[in-house]
């Protein structure tokens, strides 16, 4: 692109003009000047960064990377889900592999580095104990092939009869209540045309890990299914009994203007213990009044 303006271009034309003396000359005529045309200045650099406590860090920081890295590597190694992901044959190979996948920039630095750029200057964290269980969460979402998904916000200890540790990053309890569920696409069309959520408040709720395990399940067998969220108006430590969880059947409803629970086995997560769920059908007119957002997050079927 040039810099300066063209030079003027001299267009002439010629056009008779009598003298006195009969005899003719040409008139020169001089073209309009050519707009200098306008010079592009380069957009602002935006600096892209991450809020930790009250400290802005950059994403691609090697120390916060490596720092990072080596909080969320110990979660990582112990998840059961590494046996199925890494699976080569034989004990050796699998070992192999998931030690090349632990230990090498390619693998789970890769994976950090990815997601800590995608939170930059859309998520901030109380600590690094919290980004580290936000990290937890996406690489396993990563190495299960839901990227798509990667990057919600985690909830651990929301879910769990235990109380929560800030020191361990897991202060669910505290954070936005949020249901997940995993259901039939027809049954989200039904709510869609109705926008009733009671049209889909059946069966039971309970975190992204528990939801998750029936999502696998219909992806591996092509299932036309949903992964949806319930965003609630308030906390989890507000909106449930966490003393009202039993240990079998099917959970109750409500007690006292809050969700109660039953305890469940299922949770792709693996990170919390004593989990429960919420039995949605029991708890529907609750729900309905507590109106929360409700979302589709994931399809099997694209």
């Amino acid at each position: 692109m040039k810099t300066y303006a063209e030079k003027t271009k001299e267009n002439t034309s010629h056009a008779v003009a009598h003298t006195l003396t009969g005899r003719t000359r040409p008139v020169m005529r001089q073209a309009a000047p050519v707009a200098r045309p306008a010079v592009p200045h380069a957009a602002p650099v935006v600096q892209r960064e991450i809020l930790i406590g009250s400290t802005w860090k950059k994403p691609y920081d090697d120390t916060l990377v490596t720092g990072q890295r080596d909080l969320v590597k110990p979660y990582i190694t112990q998840w059961p889900k590494m046996e199925s992901i890494f699976d080569k044959g034989t004990v050796g190979k699998t070992r192999d592999a998931k030690e090349a996948y632990l230990n090498n920039d390619t693998g789970l630095e890769s994976h950090v580095r990815a997601m800590l750029r995608k939170y930059n200057d859309k998520k901030s964290f109380p600590n690094d104990q919290e980004l580290a269980r936000q990290l937890v969460q996406d690489v396993k979402l990563l190495l299960l092939g839901l990227e798509s998904i990667a990057g919600i916000d985690q909830q651990d200890g929301q879910f769990s009869k235990k109380a929560d540790s800030a020191d361990a990053g897991r202060t669910g309890k505290g954070k936005t209540l949020r249901i997940y569920r995993t259901m039939k696409a027809e049954h989200w069309n039904t709510y869609l045309a109705s926008g009733d959520p009671k049209d889909i408040l059946w069966g039971h709720g309970g975190s992204l890990g528990q939801a998750l395990h029936y999502f696998l399940k219909s992806k591996a067998d092509n299932l036309d299914d949903v992964l949806v969220e319930f965003e609630f108006p308030g906390k989890a430590e507000s909106l449930i009994d966490y003393t009202q969880i039993k240990r079998g059947g099917e959970g109750k409803g409500p007690k006292d203007g809050k969700l109660t629970g039953k305890n469940e086995d299922n949770d792709v997560m693996a990170l919390d213990e004593e989990i429960f769920s919420i039995n949605l059908g029991k708890s529907k007119e609750l729900i309905s009044e507590l109106n929360p957002k409700i979302t589709l997050k994931d399809k099997v079927r694209r």
